[in-house]
């Protein structure tokens, strides 16, 4: 098989969709593939983490792209969202004509999006232009066989809509998913295991009695402060996108000798889960499945007024895989068990598994690939109760 060449496009809104680029960027280097350029939307006030820049040997391109507008900076508002949206439409116009040169430059043989939105955009005024793999979690929302817990209809049609949004055209769609699941009707959809680092499988994992704290949104920082206030004993290290934390203490903000804050970094966020005694986390994708992969217990919070983390916890919590609660109260952490081994040793090989699947999925050689592609479905609830992490 020849060398290919790929341009990989992903959202930036948080953690866990970068992650997930960056072990493709290395799947696919790896193998002798070059990767013309990592293309990164961000939304107005986030920016990339620096470990995304030292990782990735080839030109990093930042785009002005769709995100959440916030309140307070840690409450998503829709009508804050659509207002911002309708703002800046021209400045999502210019990156959809960056993309446009990036790929007549480059030429790629595929571009990898992760649940950007401007890729399904750029694909409905362009559809020939490159073949595309979609890869994010949500795309399960999308299987017939799935069901979306704790939203009402119209939410759960908001969610559908806009997860195939990002995935217009696309001639394959990965939906990762902690649990298996049957195959979808769909031929473009392929339900797969999660996307986890290397480094995740070979860490060395220990206990050190502290409680490690993943915040997506730093506005909940100072529930993190409140609730360490009444249990001063307690060690927590927290990470989180304060930029005061990242320009004013270059990465490490120590509150007092039991409570530090600290910018996202890739390396050290990985080495204290490793030995952490249980984790917080908002109810995102990436963390909790490296936490599943460690064995820590982990209590998920969904940020507000975020209506996929609000599903997602609970759709997690129903398999019995980790806790939640509505807000930051951190004690709760310590009463959870982590997961029976037999899941943790049937899903450590998933993960495994998941290097090969992406190889041939992107590159085109699976038995799977069919030559159809995504388009706006109509939506109906499934009739078969089929969960997923």
């Amino acid at each position: 098989m020849k060398n290919q060449q790929f341009i990989l496009i992903v959202q930036g809104e948080g953690r866990g969709h970068l992650m997930q680029a960056l072990t493709v960027y290395s799947v696919l280097t790896a193998a002798g593939h070059e990767v013309c350029c990592l293309v990164v939307g961000i939304s107005s006030g986030r920016s990339i983490p620096g470990f995304v820049q030292e990782r990735v040997k080839a030109p990093v391109v930042c785009l002005s792209s769709l995100g959440f507008a916030k309140r307070q900076g840690r409450k998503v508002s829709l009508g804050l969202t659509v207002w911002h949206t309708l703002a800046k439409l021209p400045d999502y116009i210019s990156s959809i004509r960056r993309i446009h040169r990036l790929v007549s430059y480059h030429q790629p043989d595929t571009m990898v999006n992760f649940y950007e939105p401007l890729a399904g955009l750029y694909k409905l005024l362009y559809p020939r232009s490159v073949r595309t793999v979609s890869i994010a979690h949500q795309y399960v929302y999308l299987h017939e066989g799935f069901s979306i817990p704790g939203l009402t209809s119209w939410q759960r049609m908001l969610l559908r809509s806009y997860t195939t949004l990002t995935a217009l055209r696309s001639e394959r769609l990965l939906a990762l998913s902690i649990t298996e699941m049957p195959a979808s009707q769909n031929p473009v959809i392929r339900v797969t295991p999660p996307i986890l680092r290397q480094e995740m499988l070979t860490a060395q994992i220990s206990e050190e009695g502290f409680l490690l704290v993943y915040l997506v949104y730093h506005g909940y920082m100072k529930d993190v402060i409140e609730w360490h206030e009444s249990n001063p004993s307690v060690p927590i290290h927290c990470f989180t996108d304060d930029p005061d934390v990242r320009r004013l203490y270059q990465g490490i903000f120590r509150y007092d000798a039991y409570l530090c804050f600290y910018s996202i970094d890739d390396r050290l966020f990985r080495e204290m889960l490793a030995s952490c005694r249980a984790v917080v986390t908002s109810a995102g994708f990436e963390t909790v499945c490296e936490a599943l992969l460690m064995g820590k217990p982990f209590l998920m919070v969904p940020v507000e007024g975020h209506h996929e983390q609000q599903s997602n916890a609970l759709d997690i919590a129903r398999h019995s895989l980790g806790g939640w609660s509505s807000q930051y109260d951190l004690g709760k952490a310590f009463s959870l068990s982590p997961v029976a081994l037999d899941f943790r040793v049937a899903f450590r090989q998933r993960i495994q598994d998941m290097h090969g699947i992406l190889l041939e999925e992107i590159t085109g050689m699976s038995a799977f690939a069919e030559a159809r592609v995504v388009e706006m479905p109509s939506f109906q609830e499934p009739s078969l109760r089929q969960g997923n992490g």
